[in-house]
């Protein structure tokens, strides 16, 4: 399965068609992890947009059925404003309908002009906060956007159209934990048409004791943190539920009518599970998942969850993931943005272990992008397949640590710095979306990375 990459320089090898066009063949036996570097504010999270949309796109092509989960990391409040941008500009230029219908797609300005709608009555404030991961809203502005802005008369041709791309919508499953608002507001920012919305849940059985004992500040080296971890994690019959628990630990007080503060301790810890809905006797956090869309795991502001929650979370769906291709010939891709964040603790370092681990025999894809690679564990850096870098690097360490990786980085990558504040602020222009690519780190070029056609 070939994905496209974007556009790189002109290959002379090529007879027929685009000779620019790059594509990376992703194999079945083969590790197929792409770790994208780059400093803030030069298209590195919109670059991963257009890998998760080019993976589903090419898995419907070939009837393969695939696993695509993208973690999501915040929603992005401007996002809106792009869209109402578009919308004033073709307003006050007296753009026709057919012209507008033209340009932007008859179904597409539609759907966006309903979405604002809906956004211009919500007198709270529930509106507007769109994620990053919006694959249910067409990239209006990859077509209002031109390539080349400086070209005289306003000719040119836009964004997506250099790359003979369209606005387009993808079925999303979005999945949250916790919501901070109505799911209902949530599926209207992020496609309401195309996305469903599912509140997810872990169960009892998946949750270790050290998450118990911090949820509910248990010491484990006192009387009730001993008692209580035998109870959760030794007797098995009472299978972590919480109030079978209670039973049993009230069974084992001397006085079941007065019961000591050891018990107490421990009602305290389950009545705090209890009443989370975070946590029930059965999930339905896998039950969720789809071949069908592209499922977002939604960490952003949606969801109220700790560091540790999203990474427990995140092992979780790991190792089901990595379940069903094994068992069922299924391909994953996982798209991390910020992978560093996934790296805190000890469940979220499991989890991408084992990606890398499992990768090639179960065909598990990674495909994650982080602003410096200096933060990244070495298994990670050294596990990345291919490695490209979306506008320029965050530090010299990412510098000196790609030189000793990738042969041809010298002679291919160059990372002049800016002279002066306008040579500063045209390079960030100059270079969004754009960089360079090294195949397998033994052959790199410049490229012009594939354009989302969502937002």
């Amino acid at each position: 399965m070939n994905i496209y990459l974007g556009q790189g320089s002109s290959n002379t090898r090529v007879r027929v068609g685009d000779r620019t066009k790059r594509f990376l063949n992703i194999k079945g036996n083969e590790a197929n992890h792409i770790e994208l570097l780059g400093a803030s504010g030069f298209g590195k999270t919109t670059c991963l947009r257009g890998l998760a949309e080019e993976a589903f796109i090419k898995c419907k092509q070939n009837r393969e059925t695939a696993l695509i989960i993208v973690f999501e990391r915040k929603y992005d409040v401007n996002k809106i404003k792009t869209y109402y941008e578009i919308f004033n500009y073709e307003k006050v230029n007296n753009t026709s309908q057919g012209r507008i219908y033209k340009k932007y797609g008859n179904a597409n300005w539609e759907y966006v002009k309903k979405y604002l709608s809906l956004a211009s009555k919500d007198k709270k404030g529930q509106l507007g906060k769109i994620g990053d991961f919006a694959f249910s809203y067409p990239n209006l502005f990859g077509m209002y956007a031109k390539h080349n802005p400086r070209q005289k008369g306003g000719k040119g041709n836009s964004l997506l159209g250099q790359q003979g791309l369209k606005p387009t919508v993808f079925p999303t499953r979005r999945i949250v934990f916790r919501p901070t608002r109505s799911l209902e507001h949530i599926k209207i920012d992020n496609g309401f048409y195309s996305c469903t919305v599912k509140e997810a849940n872990i169960a009892y059985k998946h949750l270790p004791f050290n998450h118990i004992a911090a949820l509910a500040a248990v010491n484990e080296g006192t009387l009730n943190g001993s008692r209580l971890k035998n109870l959760w994690n030794i007797q098995d019959n009472l299978c972590r539920n919480p109030e079978k628990i209670l039973i049993e630990a009230l069974s084992m007080e001397n006085n079941s009518g007065k019961p000591s503060q050891t018990y107490y301790r421990i009602e305290e810890a389950m009545n705090r599970l209890i009443y989370d809905k975070l946590f029930q006797e059965q999930d339905n956090l896998f039950k969720n998942l789809t071949t069908d869309a592209i499922n977002v795991i939604d960490f952003s502001q949606n969801s109220n969850l700790e560091s540790k929650e999203e990474n427990l979370i995140f092992r979780l769906i790991v190792e089901f993931a990595i379940n069903v291709a094994t068992k069922k010939n299924v391909k994953v891709f996982f798209i991390l943005d910020e992978v560093q964040n996934f790296l805190q603790d000890s469940n979220g370092k499991w989890a991408t272990d084992k990606i890398l681990r499992e990768g090639r025999s179960a065909c598990i894809n990674l495909i994650s992008g982080t602003q410096y690679m200096n933060s990244l564990p070495k298994s990670l850096v050294m596990g990345s397949t291919h490695i490209g870098v979306v506008g320029r690097l965050g530090s010299m360490e990412d510098k000196n640590m790609l030189q000793k990786m990738i042969p041809d980085f010298n002679s291919k990558i160059e990372v002049a710095e800016p002279d002066s504040y306008g040579e500063y602020f045209e390079s960030k222009r100059q270079l969004k979306g754009k960089g360079y690519f090294s195949f397998d780190k033994m052959f790199t070029e410049r490229i012009e990375y594939r354009q989302p056609q969502s937002i």
